[in-house]
């Protein structure tokens, strides 16, 4: 299930509010550039944010806020949301600022490249501002790092620091010089990221603010360097067989499209239970109704589709591919291609921010559903053979692709090293589709006399002359 942005925010506007993360009373939907020229006469207002560009998910926000209930949490949104959903953020009293997507001649046009990040030098009613990326989960109370500068970023593993989370000091006259310089500094990436780095290409050679003394810093600069455990690339932790080289202060959830809310990167990435302790912290809090509840109805509904889909199949069929036996062909590949096929539409049924446990449960339900269904319907279409008539195939399929694919999974989250963990993924992966198929081939594709399936003979009738 792939939700647009509006389902998104109105999924998430209910948490935010319940969580009770925006504290400030003029919490109304604003321009920036408004709010440049407002405070460019009233002197603007003294305080601290956290902020971002987009939202994924009210976890981390709600942990935010668990933190420290002090400093208030600003939404910031593009043309690309509609109106209907900020007027939705308004009604539940969440600070939303506007502002316009920001673009360069020579960045690239994928959303991600785009330079709309500068625009928070432009956001002069506060004092600080700290950005933070979506898949960034605060693991300790961050305001000391409010104190650090006019600018500050994180070298991780190379000499460019990263954007993902930035502590900022608005500023009239630095947002115009990065304005002006945006389409004449190289980037590397394409981005916001690159150009800041062509931009700030001395951060790297200032000092490290000591957040553990914030008031008492024993090298003066404006801008400074922060420690990696103020944003942890958890691609170091597994490059180093997960191992923690550093106490994080926040976990930068890294790794490409592998996001810690997706439900099949758990158990891989041992790291993604921080998310799933944060998600499950807010749903108890506030008592939220269990989402995994509709997964129930959803395998209902896949019950009742996938009988719709045999029976329709079958009537159209009728006899026109009817035979003796299969051919060839037929016996290398059909036990492949169902199997196949059904992983394919189970995966893809799994809502993807649903929890872990309850998705694997549900993804190897729907398998072992479509698997029975597409064997079923393929077996009666050439052979006029079916399993429907028995239910004791259909289980020993169930129970033995179940207990593969459970016990896949324990040794998966049983094992400490991520190292070993990718490794057997991996052979998990590959085993799964060649030893799943072969049990759908040798129960209920192959086996044509599935009367032997009964736990009782069949009973003889006697005949009176």
């Amino acid at each position: 299930m792939v939700w647009s942005w509006n389902e998104e925010v109105k999924y998430i506007v209910t948490s935010i509010y319940q969580s009770g993360l925006v504290v400030e009373e003029f919490s109304k939907t604003r321009d920036v550039d408004q709010m440049l020229e407002d405070s460019s006469s009233s002197g603007g207002i003294s305080g601290m944010i956290y902020l971002m560009l987009r939202f994924s998910s009210p976890f981390p926000a709600h942990r935010l806020k668990m933190l420290n209930m002090t400093v208030p949490y600003v939404l910031l949104v593009t043309e690309k949301v509609s109106e209907e959903s900020i007027a939705e953020l308004e009604s539940h009293n969440i600070t939303v600022g506007r502002t316009s997507l920001l673009t360069v001649p020579h960045a690239k046009k994928a959303a991600k490249y785009h330079y709309t990040k500068l625009r928070l030098w432009s956001m002069t009613d506060y004092d600080v501002i700290m950005y933070l990326d979506l898949d960034i989960l605060p693991l300790k109370d961050l305001t000391p790092f409010f104190q650090c500068g006019s600018f500050c970023a994180t070298f991780r593993h190379s000499d460019k620091f990263n954007a993902g989370l930035l502590v900022l000091k608005p500023n009239v006259t630095v947002y115009k010089d990065l304005l002006e310089k945006a389409s004449q500094l190289p980037t590397y990436d394409g981005g916001d990221q690159g150009f800041m780095n062509s931009y700030f290409d001395q951060l790297k050679f200032t000092p490290m603010f000591d957040h553990k003394h914030p008031n008492n810093q024993k090298y003066q600069s404006e801008q400074r360097r922060l420690s990696a455990e103020f944003n942890y690339d958890i691609g170091m932790y597994y490059i180093n067989g997960g191992k923690l080289l550093v106490d994080p202060v926040i976990i930068h959830y890294t790794l490409g499209p592998l996001k810690p809310w997706i439900w099949w990167t758990t158990p891989l990435f041992d790291l993604n239970v921080h998310w799933s302790e944060a998600r499950k912290e807010m749903e108890q809090q506030y008592d939220d109704p269990n989402p995994d509840l509709q997964l129930i109805l959803f395998t209902l509904f896949t019950i009742v589709c996938a009988s719709i889909f045999r029976k329709v199949v079958l009537i159209a069929s009728r006899d026109y591919f009817r035979g003796d036996s299969l051919t060839s062909i037929e016996e290398r590949t059909a036990h492949y291609i169902v199997v196949w096929l059904s992983f394919i539409i189970a995966f893809n049924l799994v809502p993807q921010t649903t929890h872990p446990f309850a998705s694997w449960m549900y993804f190897i339900t729907n398998l072992n559903i479509l698997i029975i269904c597409l064997s079923d319907t393929f077996v009666k279409i050439r052979l006029n053979n079916s399993t429907s008539n028995y239910a004791y195939p259909w289980l020993l399929e169930f129970s033995l692709n179940s207990v593969f694919l459970l016990i896949s999974l324990a040794i998966l989250a049983l094992t400490p090293e991520f190292g070993t963990r990718a490794i057997l993924a991996i052979i998990c992966m590959i085993s799964s589709l060649f030893i799943i198929p072969l049990i759908c081939k040798k129960v209920l594709i192959e086996c044509t006399d599935y009367s032997r399936y009964q736990l009782l003979p069949p009973l003889k009738k006697d005949y009176i002359h």
